[in-house]
């Protein structure tokens, strides 16, 4: 279809941007109403401009759109659908509907609408709430036609992004004060593919309660994006802190979970912001604020966890990348808090190799919020999962009328960004919660577990929620006996019974910590602390570990498998049911 190019477009406030490739060439606004997505392009070509949605992230299966201004000024938009790496076919119903288009000197505007679902069942992609890869392209030549449409080159790409959520964020304004935290010019050591670098920091001097409204990313080196995979700022809460961290905020930090991470570090768990790879930050709804300060119900100091991926051992990388907290003065009317719901991170959750769908659960029982917020109601306002595959949260209320908070079938594990829940989510006190991460191992010849090492596995979810409550985690593992009755072990020698998963007996508190130098770091597999117990009965058995069995291949057998989920399933569970300062509530 073709239109008169005019030279500016009517003004139009959008809900989201994006900038789509990592040299801030391609920007993507939209706004999503009841019927239809209304898309912006702009970008930085003389060219043509393509977008699209894709099942995978590639050509094939593709519905796309793209559009170019012509020789005599018209703007041209095309609705195609790829069927592989060839030229995209023309579509017979032509879905995108053209709402205007020019050319300046550096970039092409295109602007135009498409419905959520259309009646090309064979070429378009339904668009709904799941995450949704886009794909990109563009090229400097302007096309004389669609049969001679330029290849793209190098100029492509794909993000994955929520096209459907409301407007649910605050613009950053001039009220906003800002605090930083970044990791402390980290080297990546060459021998390891994962890195977990923790460090102290200490709230602003502040003179009276702030809340934090919003949090984003700082990736400094700007090219580090590629090595920062999530960072989490942990609030500590320990009696007399500042005499047991204020000392560690001069050190560099210490790789975290290591026998050299100070014990007093393990009373850093509950989150005040959290940022994984794809999210561009956070924004809290304009009622909720979190509060800083341990007077004012947060906490003085926090923990910064950064978690690193270098697959290929690159060399020399030093990081000093971080979060920015936006916080005010100008309190919101609620306090809120973030809960952790999910699967201890601990060997004890395991998924079998060689199984293209396995299911891990966890729980937040009904005893433990009945006991922790007994006169009151909370609301969920946003979820953050963290897992590599398909996390599902379900809220299970009483009388078991369940009601599902987000189910993402498309998930993306490069794209973890923060979902609202709109309309908010009420919990009463003896609802449950239960977390469910959907993974396929069938590409794996030994068994999963979870853990920090690249490939280990975490099942958790992070609910930022109001009025705050003495909540902090609330997690399930299923127990050693809920596992092992399914593999038909019923003992082991006495001495191997209790697993040590610290690598050696240190603790260092009053002293400068020793292992400070990331360069230093060692793997840590939490799987590995499973060789220490080794097998007495039954006799076949005997005399293997645990963790061997786990990864021999006549162990899963298709029988066992179904057994073994049955009992991962509706087992035994241990609770984790834990207030801000780790102490255990009991309902």
């Amino acid at each position: 279809m073709g239109a008169v190019c005019k030279a500016s477009l009517p003004h139009q406030e959008f809900v989201h941007s994006a900038v789509l490739d990592h040299d801030g060439s391609y920007h993507m606004l939209w706004t999503p109403t009841e019927d239809k997505i209304i898309i912006e392009v702009q970008v930085a070509t003389s060219g043509y401009a393509g977008l699209g949605f894709s099942p995978s992230g590639g050509m094939t299966g593709a519905d796309m759109v793209i559009g170019w201004i012509d020789k005599l000024g018209n703007v041209q938009l095309h609705d195609l659908h790829g069927i592989g790496n060839t030229r995209p076919r023309v579509d017979t119903s032509q879905d995108f509907t053209l709402l205007g288009g020019y050319q300046n000197d550096t970039h092409i505007i295109l602007r135009f609408s498409r419905p959520w679902t259309t009646c090309d069942a064979d070429h378009d992609f339904k668009l709904a709430g799941d995450t949704t890869r886009v794909i990109w392209a563009y090229n400097g030549v302007v096309p004389n036609d669609l049969s001679a449409l330029p290849y793209h080159a190098k100029n492509r790409g794909t993000k994955s992004l929520y096209l459907r959520e409301p407007k649910f964020q605050n613009a950053l304004n001039e009220d906003l004060q800002y605090w930083e935290v970044k990791s402390p010019n980290v080297e990546l050591p060459k021998h390891l593919d994962t890195l977990y670098w923790c460090s102290m920091f200490k709230v602003p001097n502040l003179k009276k309660k702030n809340h934090v409204v919003a949090i984003t990313p700082l990736i400094q080196p700007a090219i580090n994006f590629k090595y920062v995979h999530h960072m989490i700022l942990y609030q500590c809460h320990i009696e007399n802190s500042e005499q047991v961290l204020d000392k560690f905020l001069v050190t560099k930090g210490t790789q975290c979970y290591s026998a050299n991470m100070p014990l007093s570090w393990s009373t850093c768990t509950v989150p005040l912001a959290t940022w994984a790879v794809g999210s561009e930050g956070a924004f809290l709804p304009d009622h909720v604020g979190l509060p800083l300060g341990e007077e004012h119900g947060g906490a003085d100091y926090f923990m910064l966890e950064m978690h690193y991926d270098n697959p290929f051992f690159d060399q020399g990388i030093v990081d000093n990348s971080g979060l920015r907290v936006y916080h005010t003065d100008r309190l919101r009317e609620h306090d809120a808090g973030v809960l952790t719901i999910g699967i201890n991170v601990e060997p004890l959750h395991m998924i079998p190799p060689g199984v293209k769908q396995w299911t891990s659960f966890g729980q937040c029982s009904s005893d433990c919020t009945k006991a922790s917020y007994r006169r009151t109601k909370i609301f969920i306002t946003s979820i953050r999962p963290y897992s590599e595959l398909v996390p599902r949260q379900r809220v299970v209320q009483p009388h078991g009328i369940i009601v599902v908070l987000k189910d993402d079938d498309n998930y993306n594990f490069n794209y973890q960004e923060g979902r609202s829940v709109y309309p908010e989510m009420k919990l009463l006190p003896g609802d449950s919660l239960l977390a469910e991460c959907h993974y396929d191992s069938s590409s794996r010849i030994n068994t999963t577990f979870g853990g920090f090492a690249s490939r280990d596995e975490m099942c958790l979810i992070f609910l930022t929620y109001y009025p705050k409550i003495d909540l902090g985690l609330c997690q399930t593992t299923p127990t050693a006996a809920t596992l092992l009755q399914p593999l038909g072990i019923y003992g082991f020698y006495p001495q191997t019974e209790s697993v040590n998963t610290r690598t050696n007996g240190t603790t260092i508190e009053d002293q400068q910590m020793a292992a400070n130098n990331p360069l230093n770091a060692t793997e840590i597999s939490l799987g590995h602390f499973l060789k220490q117990l080794v097998v007495n009965e039954p006799p076949e058995l005997a005399n293997r570990s645990w963790y061997d069995i786990l990864n021999d291949k006549a162990t899963w057998t298709n029988e066992r498998l179904t057994t073994f989920q049955n009992a991962v399933k509706i087992g035994e569970h241990k609770n984790n049911c834990l207030t801000p300062n780790i102490s255990s509530i009991n309902g």
